[in-house]
């Protein structure tokens, strides 16, 4: 299964662990088939307003702090749906008022995110699951370019499944921050 990193902010995050928040909008998503695994990396509360923060480090009983700068979960995308621009319906997205309250957005911030007119993708949140511990993007990287692992001579089978051997010289750097939108992503070794 293709897994990706997401940065998601630190409110939509609070909504998605609240089970209020079961769709992710976005301007991009990956060029893979349904279902991929998105880990979810909580973007930084540093430049939070402060009545914003107390609200949501209330909420989260402090995980928050805890949460912020790592990857804090994980879920799975099980469909992505894409809605455009509407200007039937008087200018707006195509999706339904009951689309629209599952992603916690109200009608003008989605017009604004999506720039009143640019495709809008919703992600499906299914098996959403918070870490026990956060994990660092650093033990993370770019998945191999070798065109086929299954092909390398450093890899060796084990039950239909491959596992990296002595000797690999594709190990990719680990990442260093997360991306502006999404990337792709394995185990560092």
């Amino acid at each position: 299964m293709t897994t990706i990193l997401r940065p998601i902010h630190p409110q939509h995050i609070m909504n998605i662990v609240a089970g209020l928040k079961t769709n992710e909008v976005r301007t991009k998503v990956p060029k893979c088939k349904t279902p991929y695994k998105v880990l979810v990396y909580c973007t930084s509360i540093k430049n939070m307003p402060l009545q914003l923060y107390a609200e949501l480090h209330h909420k989260s009983r402090g995980s928050l702090d805890f949460w912020s700068g790592k990857i804090m979960g994980e879920y799975i995308c099980d469909k992505v749906d894409c809605h455009g621009w509407d200007y039937e319906r008087h200018g707006r997205y195509s999706c339904s008022d009951e689309e629209l309250q599952t992603t916690c957005l109200t009608r003008e911030e989605l017009n604004e995110y999506g720039e009143y007119g640019k495709p809008l993708f919703f992600e499906h949140i299914t098996n959403f699951k918070v870490y026990s511990e956060p994990r660092s993007i650093g033990e993370f990287c770019s998945p191999c370019p070798a065109a086929d692992c299954k092909d390398c001579k450093f890899y060796k089978t084990t039950d239909s499944s491959f596992e990296l051997g002595a000797g690999c010289e594709c190990t990719q750097p680990t990442l260093k921050r997360p991306p502006q939108s999404f990337c792709y992503v394995e185990e560092a070794y």
